[in-house]
């Protein structure tokens, strides 16, 4: 009676797996573990690579550090070796490297935010040069509004320009007026 019923779960699993359209697997949702998954990579091959992408979502909530990097140092590696691509994405999302993406994030905002206080304070100087004419000035603000590598494209930067043309262009016409 007990054989029975086990046969009966065993079919049933197949059914249902091959019903859904997964093809023929004895892997259901309550064996994913890590042992599971370390006999998996020890019986990986070209044919059944694919495969490991079925285990993402597993490893995303349950792999730690070291499993993750090891896991993608050996799946890095045996991807080579079988001449197949492992996917740009997999993995991306790992509970692992939660904390490691947060801070990318965060100093990547930080830099632009950096870098665009850096451009308004370059503005705002062409601007203030611009206004006052003084040559010596607007070169200054020129310089340090290249080295804040600001573009052509704003109008402090043109506005710079003229005046600094106007102010050589003074003294030359007070000579030839003299």
């Amino acid at each position: 009676h007990g054989q029975v019923q086990a046969m009966l779960r065993v079919a049933a699993v197949l059914l249902l797996s091959v019903g859904a359209g997964q093809g023929f697997s004895l892997q259901t949702p309550q064996e994913f573990s890590k042992a599971a998954w370390h006999k998996k990579l020890r019986g990986l091959t070209k044919e059944n690579f694919e495969s490991i992408y079925e285990w993402e979502p597993f490893l995303e909530a349950e792999a730690g550090s070291s499993l993750y990097k090891k896991s993608m140092r050996r799946l890095t590696r045996v991807s080579k070796e079988f001449g197949v691509e492992l996917r740009e994405d997999f993995l991306a999302n790992a509970k692992a490297t939660a904390k490691r993406r947060e801070q990318k994030v965060a100093y990547e905002a930080a830099k632009e935010e950096a870098r665009l206080a850096k451009i308004a304070e370059a503005e705002q100087g062409l601007r203030d040069a611009a206004e006052s004419g003084d040559l010596e000035k607007i070169e200054a603000a020129l310089a340090a509004a290249t080295e804040a590598a600001v573009a052509d494209d704003f109008d402090g930067w043109q506005l710079a320009k003229d005046a600094k043309a106007q102010a050589q262009a003074a003294p030359a016409a007070e000579d030839e007026a003299a």
